[in-house]
């Protein structure tokens, strides 16, 4: 599924959807590494454990001067080819303003920072239930990993695994087997 996204990816900003526990996070940090592991540009935030009350709040969470923006920031990062500005767990932005604010900075990234690909993990309850966000990523979902539901949603869809996915996760490794 990593790959998959991959792929996707290359092509436009996506929005990663799945069910609580399906493996969002874990596909994105593998994807991250990846990624970084080839020089490629990433800035991976965790909307979970920050402070995304407003534009600055959040620069200062991720560790940018006051003085400048995270949007400013990756308009002026040089480099060639695709960087990938990660969010996971959006759907935890969704208590107070965080979720307006990342939404306005997303969309000023994807506006004024093109070169950056937008990849965001976000249950698909909060995806549903937010009309904002799916304007951040108009589009067709993938081809295969999707959800009917997002028609109008450039998205991959992270499913859980079935029991017989489980069942032969654990006959090919051991160690998982005895878990």
């Amino acid at each position: 599924i990593v790959d998959a996204l991959r792929s996707f990816a290359e092509l436009g900003n996506v929005a990663i959807v799945g069910a609580p526990g399906a493996g969002k996070s874990s596909c994105l940090y593998s994807l991250a590494s990846q990624l970084r592991d080839e020089n490629t540009d990433v800035v991976l935030i965790a909307a979970d454990i920050l402070d995304a009350s407003s534009p600055e709040r959040l620069a200062q969470e991720v560790g940018i001067e006051s003085a400048h923006s995270l949007v400013a920031v990756l308009q002026n990062w040089s480099g060639d080819g695709s960087g990938y500005l990660i969010i996971d767990a959006m759907d935890a932005a969704r208590v107070g303003m965080n979720l307006r604010v990342l939404c306005t900075v997303l969309r000023n990234v994807s506006e004024q920072a093109p070169r950056w690909r937008l990849l965001v993990s976000i249950r698909e309850y909060d995806l549903r239930a937010s009309a904002e966000v799916q304007r951040l990523f108009p589009g067709t979902p993938h081809s295969v990993h999707q959800d009917p539901r997002f028609k109008h949603v450039r998205h991959l869809q992270i499913s859980q695994l079935s029991d017989d996915e489980i069942k032969q996760t654990k006959s090919a490794h051991a160690k998982l087997a005895s878990a």
